[in-house]
């Protein structure tokens, strides 16, 4: 990509529907010139132009994150079979404590008790599991993820949720092509274009969706994710989760109840830039007196479609 493929980027990230028009007067570029560009970052999978939608907004109230060790099994298989669970959006080959870690949800208390005793008791090859129950997310950037090859079904919302059937017909269709014209979506629900424009209005004011550019974070070409376990002392957990959400190379920031006080997710470069986060930022940083990392060898899962809405001042 080079400097006008990421300045289109940039904007496509700041509204996923803005027209190639509007890109085009911005940049100084012939619009036809900023549609091939488009084109040809999606067709190199270098981005994805999706639709996001916030988990508890829809009704997700409980966020888990899973540090599983495997025995009698290839990793990889385990991972394979958790997958499958489609409360779980995000399963990870990792190199550290944990041979997986997963990141899942549940809507309500019951939810969340089946998917431990029952959904993950299924799976062959689970020797241990190391739950950490997620608290509040600060930061959960959606500029950059692995665009997963194999086709990703989004999780549905849940039954009784807090998102109308109109909405939820929306964004589903929006899941589908997030670039989608008002009125085609208008077309295809039988309800007028001025309808589609305010009701996505309002789920965007109410922190519900975004629609974003997705950079394709590449594990086999060397760039770098890591899920970093940070315990405090002598400080407020809440101060250092903002201090590290503030860190620019950090995508994920959430405070915990569990394995540690704060999960980490790291986007690197490459592994000199994964060890400055570690020792000149993170391991120095006022109150952080413990450091768990998990380098990512492989996403096996990654649902895109879900998310945790920041407000923009401090995404």
């Amino acid at each position: 990509m080079d400097p006008t493929d990421e300045s289109i980027l940039n904007l496509l990230q700041q509204n996923g529907r803005r027209s190639n028009r509007v890109i085009a007067r911005e940049l100084g570029l012939p619009a036809r010139q900023v549609g091939s560009r488009i084109q040809r970052m999606l067709a190199h999978q270098e981005m994805r132009i999706l639709a996001v939608a916030d988990m508890a907004s829809a009704g997700f109230d409980f966020m888990l994150f899973i540090g599983i060790e495997v025995a009698g099994l290839p990793a990889d298989e385990v991972a394979d079979e958790l997958a499958q669970i489609p409360e779980i959006l995000s399963v990870m080959l990792t190199m550290g404590s944990c041979d997986i870690e997963v990141v899942a949800v549940a809507d309500n208390h019951a939810s969340l008790v089946r998917l431990v005793t029952q959904d993950l008791a299924r799976v062959r090859g689970i020797r241990s599991l190391q739950l950490s129950l997620g608290l509040q997310t600060l930061k959960y950037a959606t500029v950059m993820g692995p665009l997963i090859d194999r086709p990703q079904i989004p999780m549905r919302f849940p039954e009784n949720g807090r998102v109308d059937n109109m909405d939820k017909a929306i964004i589903e269709r929006l899941w589908i092509d997030a670039r989608s014209t008002n009125q085609t979506i208008a077309d295809e629900l039988g309800v007028s274009e001025s309808a589609v424009r305010v009701r996505i209005n309002a789920m965007h004011d109410r922190n519900l969706i975004r629609i974003t550019a997705m950079r394709n974070m590449r594990v086999e070409h060397g760039e770098m994710f890591a899920s970093i376990g940070v315990e405090v002392a002598g400080r407020s957990v809440d101060d250092v989760a903002r201090d590290l959400a503030a860190l620019s190379n950090v995508g994920f920031v959430a405070t915990v109840l569990g394995r540690y006080h704060i999960l980490v997710m790291g986007l690197l470069g490459s592994a000199h830039e994964l060890s400055e986060l570690l020792m000149r930022q993170i391991e120095r940083m006022p109150g952080v007196s413990k450091v768990h990392t998990s380098q990512v060898l492989n996403f096996v899962k990654y649902d895109y479609y879900w998310t945790t809405v920041i407000e923009e001042a401090n995404a």
